[in-house]
C-alpha cells in the first residue's frame, strides 16, 4: 500500500469503520511509514478533541426560524426570478429569439398587407385601400357554421382573394 491510499483510511481508521482486510493492510503500511503514523496519531488527537469539546444547545425556537428563511429562500421566485437564475448565455439565446419573433412578425405583416392590397400601395386616393375595398355586403350576417360557408359567401360577393 502507497501512502496516497493509506491517506485515504486514517478517518475510517481512526472512527473505526474500515474492513478487516483494510485495517490489516493500513496496519502494515504503518508499522514501516513513519510519516503516515504520525499523521494517523495526529488524526486520533484531532477526534478525540472534537469530541470532548462542550456541546451547546441551540436558542429555543432556532430550527424553526432558520427553516422558515430556508423556505422563503427556497419559495417562489417572483415573477422576474426565473430570468435572473437563468445563465447568461441563455438569457442572450431568449433575448436572440424575441427578436427574431418580432421580426418575422414585423416582416409578415408587410408581406401580407401587399397580398391582401393586390399590390396597389395602401394608400389609394387618401383612403386605405383595405378599407376602401370593404363595402357593407361584405358584412352581411352570416352564420359561421364552418369556414367553408364563410368561403363561398365571400366568393359570391366577388371577393375570391
Amino acid at each position: 500500500m502507497n501512502c496516497k491510499r493509506a491517506g485515504e483510511l486514517f478517518a475510517g481508521h481512526v472512527d473505526g469503520v474500515l474492513g478487516e482486510s483494510e485495517k490489516e493492510a493500513l496496519k502494515a503500511h504503518l508499522d514501516s511509514c513513519r510519516s503516515c503514523a504520525a499523521a494517523v496519531e495526529g488524526q486520533r488527537h484531532a477526534s478525540v478533541l472534537a469530541r470532548s469539546a462542550p456541546r451547546f444547545a441551540a436558542p429555543k425556537g432556532f430550527s424553526t426560524r432558520l427553516m422558515r428563511e430556508i423556505r422563503e429562500l427556497d419559495g417562489a421566485p417572483g415573477l422576474f426570478g426565473w430570468l435572473w437564475a437563468m445563465p447568461p448565455h441563455m438569457k442572450l439565446l431568449e433575448a436572440a429569439a424575441i427578436a427574431l419573433v418580432v421580426f418575422m412578425g414585423v416582416h409578415s405583416v408587410g408581406f401580407l398587407s401587399e397580398r391582401i392590397s393586390g399590390g396597389q400601395s395602401m394608400a389609394v386616393n387618401g383612403e386605405a385601400s383595405l378599407v376602401a375595398s370593404m363595402s357593407a355586403e361584405y358584412l352581411d350576417p352570416v352564420p359561421p357554421e364552418s369556414l367553408a360557408d364563410m368561403y363561398l359567401t365571400a366568393g359570391e360577393n366577388g371577393n375570391e382573394n
